[in-house]
């Protein structure tokens, strides 16, 4: 039996799958080997790692690639539709996922805060998730949701600076 999903698509296993083995055959079995390979933005762009993946049927968006590269610890923000909305609702301008990629990133960099982190807060209150009252390793806030609602509050104020008109 065939590993199809509807309309041609392989199944998410299968994509999984197909991932890991371009992984390997690049011998990046480890987060470390993956940082090492792949940290830079230059990097990523002329890996073969990421043409391949890019080419598993159904993943052309890139959005599990991004993902995968955040999971490893390697700054970044998935625009996925959690991300857009968000973004299209501060500014209050239809916006492209690459736009709100990029202006995710550079508010995160211009704040000093983590891609990563800022990205899963965002995503966080788009999805209506709570927040965790779990202590935060490496984070002078005493819970998640101090860090969370911290993070909230600076991109809102970012979002509704950038959508002024310019004097």
């Amino acid at each position: 039996m065939e590993n199809i999903h509807a309309a041609g698509a392989p199944t998410k296993a299968e994509a999984a799958l197909n991932a890991a083995e371009i992984l390997a055959a690049h011998n990046l079995e480890t987060v470390a080997d993956v940082q090492k390979a792949l940290t830079s933005k230059d990097q990523q762009e002329v890996s073969p790692v990421k043409k391949q993946w890019l080419d598993i049927t159904g993943q052309r968006s890139g959005l599990t690639w991004t993902y995968f590269l955040m999971l490893c610890q390697i700054p970044g923000v998935k625009a996925d539709r959690m991300i857009v909305r968000y973004v299209k609702s501060a500014l209050d301008r239809e916006i492209a996922a690459k736009e709100a990629s990029s202006l995710v990133g550079a508010l995160a960099q211009t704040r000093g805060i983590s891609e990563i982190r800022l990205d899963h807060t965002i995503w966080r209150k788009e999805s209506g998730e709570k927040s965790s009252a779990m202590p935060c390793r490496h984070s002078p806030f005493r819970r998640c949701a101090d860090l969370t609602a911290n993070y909230q509050s600076e991109a809102i104020s970012a979002f509704a600076i950038a959508k002024r008109p310019a004097a």
